[in-house]
């Protein structure tokens, strides 16, 4: 289980540098009904993630410029539905202002089903350029996913500062 492990739990070890975040969707003119449109998608109560840097090692709050960066993601369904776990992404955005992108990473499509009161972990990596070696950057996760139901969530798994 994750409780075995060394796990990095946003909520109680980032208390203060946790900032929500949401995925903007562009509009794309489509005026049919659409009836998920009720704002920004949040996380389910009946989901826990946690992470856990694999890459670096003993990640406190810098990211190596030029290097790998790796993580494991976990979740745990404490609920009585299915979760499909759909997608999850990252990206650096200004500090200053969480909606300003300045760089996307890739989507990863897992579509990976946790039974209720079961836990998944999901692998992601991505480089960090050294172009952005001088600045401080927001780092966003997002992990999107949804209940037997169909009704859509998102979890904000890691929204901090980072430094270089």
């Amino acid at each position: 289980t994750l409780e075995d492990y060394n796990r990095f739990d946003v909520t109680s070890r980032l208390r203060g540098l946790y900032v929500p975040c949401h995925h903007y969707e562009k509009d794309d003119g489509d005026e049919g009904d659409d009836s998920s449109s009720d704002g920004p998608l949040k996380p389910s109560p009946h989901g826990d993630t946690y992470m856990l840097f694999t890459k670096p090692l003993n990640f406190q709050s810098k990211l190596p410029a030029g290097k790998e960066v790796h993580f494991l993601v976990g979740f745990s369904n404490k609920g009585d539905k299915e979760f499909v776990l759909d997608t999850m992404d990252a990206s650096f955005r200004y500090p200053m202002d969480f909606t300003f992108y300045i760089q996307n990473f890739t989507t990863i499509g897992y579509n990976k089903v946790v039974k209720p009161k079961q836990q998944a972990t999901l692998s992601y990596s991505f480089f960090a350029s050294e172009s952005f070696s001088a600045r401080p950057f927001g780092l966003a996760v997002n992990l999107r996913y949804r209940d037997a139901d169909g009704n859509a969530y998102q979890d904000a798994v890691l929204t901090i500062e980072t430094c270089w």
